[in-house]
């Protein structure tokens, strides 16, 4: 009556080695007979589950779970259904009618077989649906949601990103599969079904490094293997095709291999050396380079958080620093977190400099491009015992200010700066009338 496309040791694997208590809230992908909002429910109670599917066999159960009856008419080879249902007004008793014509759509070929099968179906179709409502009830309080998304897959991965939540998907090994599965409900219900772009599974790895690039904790299932990452599980059964679980962070996890630091030549940048007249150039950076500058000139023992996008500043072909951007940790989808300003000198007020050039709209429009939103503020943290950060005094805001739950941290302040429309040479030139001190240490 239920599939179980997500196997039940694949389920309960990935319960035991994802922190998804540690997500806030998680977006589910492909949610199928919706075995893993069961599993991630009953081990992650506080975790607010958002489903999505495409199917109607999938939102007809997540509409009932929720409460929210949605419009189904039986037509064609199912139009003997209305008939059943026409005294009922219990949303329950026509989504058990769609699972009860599921299981039916396996006997719909020309043969004998399918033939003797499929009239079973129509003549006990009532009795059946009754056994399906009973199971229905069973079943309901074990599908606790938060919110049903009927439609992209992909769509409600972003979502999440936007939201500040993990993702766990569960997506079709093969492309089409689909719509070959649900196509006998989909010609014989008619409901608002939702447009989609097809998937192809190809597609996948692209996903996933778009989400680690920006920091979005997931895990995912996939027959698929790729040279750059090792899958943290593996399940065969048989001959069926092998399932292979993904995540960003868990249990038997190895370390991504494009987010470990890789040392690059560089010349550090001498405060002494820079003039007026200094050429200013920022260049896109990729995420194992700012974790090998972290690991140089911040403090030990971080774990680094991958950015949404990352520069490296040179004055005069000298490195100055790297600018590290993620989505806003505080749900305003209109500003951006500078997720770190990294130096590799403590002198010449650089720390100042680079924390302005945050803020340049020429930076910040490559965000933009990025989430499909215009942004209008940066928003920045800053651990320090004193009062405020000598590096962001003057150039960002100081919203608040808290103290840190960890002694040795001292304050924790939150900074916020509008986007400035001025180009980062034009930023730089005012930086170097107003800060520039070669001689001086950085404060914070």
């Amino acid at each position: 009556m239920f599939l179980g496309a997500i196997p039940k040791p694949v389920a309960e694997q990935i319960v035991r080695s994802v922190p998804i208590g540690d997500w806030g809230e998680v977006y589910l992908c492909c949610s199928g007979s919706f075995r893993m909002e069961q599993a991630i429910g009953s081990s992650f109670a506080h975790v607010p589950i958002h489903s999505n599917d495409v199917s109607l066999y999938s939102t007809a159960i997540a509409q009932l779970a929720l409460k929210q009856p949605i419009a189904l008419t039986f037509r064609n080879r199912l139009a003997f259904v209305e008939e059943i249902l026409k005294d009922s007004s219990d949303f329950g008793a026509r989504v058990a009618a769609v699972l009860v014509a599921h299981d039916m759509s396996r006997f719909i070929r020309g043969n004998d077989y399918s033939k003797l099968h499929y009239a079973y179906y129509e003549a006990h179709f009532a009795e059946l649906t009754g056994k399906a409502i009973e199971k229905l009830l069973k079943v309901m309080p074990e599908i606790r949601i938060a919110s049903y998304f009927p439609g992209d897959w992909r769509e409600h991965a972003e979502r999440a990103v936007t939201a500040g939540a993990g993702v766990a998907a569960f997506p079709p090994f093969f492309k089409g599969d689909y719509e070959k599965q649900y196509a006998f409900l989909d010609d014989s219900i008619a409901w608002d079904a939702p447009t989609y772009d097809l998937y192809d599974p190809k597609q996948l790895d692209g996903i996933l490094l778009g989400l680690e690039e920006r920091g979005v904790p997931y895990c995912v299932v996939s027959d698929q293997v790729w040279e750059h990452r090792k899958p943290h599980m593996e399940f065969v059964a048989g001959r069926k095709k092998p399932h292979f679980g993904y995540w960003s962070a868990g249990k038997a996890s190895l370390r991504r291999l494009f987010n470990r630091p890789e040392p690059f030549r560089y010349t550090p940048v001498d405060p002494t050396k820079i003039t007026a007249n200094s050429t200013l150039q920022i260049i896109r950076a990729e995420a194992r380079h700012m974790n090998f500058l972290k690991d140089v000139y911040l403090a030990k023992g971080i774990v680094h958080s991958t950015g949404l996008v990352n520069f490296l500043v040179f004055l005069d072909g000298q490195l100055v620093g790297g600018i590290i951007y993620a989505l806003s940790k505080y749900g305003d989808r209109h500003s951006v977190y500078l997720l770190s300003d990294v130096t590799v000198t403590g002198e010449g007020r650089l720390s100042k400099l680079v924390a302005l050039l945050a803020t340049s709209r020429t930076l910040v429009r490559l965000v933009e491009k990025k989430v499909m939103d215009r942004i209008g503020e940066v928003v920045t943290t800053a651990r320090t015992k004193n009062a405020v950060s000598m590096k962001y005094r003057g150039i960002y805001e100081l919203k608040t200010r808290r103290p840190s739950d960890i002694p040795e941290e001292g304050n924790i302040l939150q900074y916020h700066s509008k986007v400035r429309e001025q180009t980062p040479q034009e930023l730089y030139d005012d930086w170097f009338k107003r800060h520039h001190a070669p001689n001086n240490k950085r404060r914070r």
